[in-house]
């Protein structure tokens, strides 16, 4: 991937910064991430139309296909609540132990922030 390229091209004792932590992330309690990544992109399509939702076995967006535009007053965050996500914040020590993260790590971090309950 580009990442892993752009990494390769850093050279000894250059910093890198790693990808910047989000301040918020959906939740539902008893969630799992597979459920978040599929409203998600349900959510996409309704409110951008045809050509969010189809994608490229590369992960590359469609060309439109002509099909029915997008949803004119609808926003991801209440398209998202129609589905019972809530928005919740990263607390500052939560977004500094995400920084330090790897990306599998990360992941794995995620998949437990989406389905907790609510504090």
């Amino acid at each position: 991937m580009i990442a892993s390229a752009l990494l390769m091209m850093v050279g000894a004792g250059s910093a890198v910064v790693a990808d910047p932590v989000p301040l918020t992330f959906y939740n539902r309690p008893g969630a799992t991430l597979a459920e978040v990544e599929r409203d998600l992109r349900r959510c996409r399509l309704i409110t951008t139309g045809p050509a969010a939702g189809a994608e490229r076995p590369d992960g590359a967006a469609r060309l439109d296909n002509g099909g029915q535009g997008a949803a004119p007053d609808e926003t991801m965050e209440a398209c998202m609540a129609a589905y019972g996500w809530q928005i919740s914040a990263l607390s500052a020590r939560e977004r500094r132990i995400f920084a330090t993260l790897d990306p599998a790590a990360r992941r794995r971090a995620w998949a437990r922030l989406v389905g907790r309950r609510a504090r």
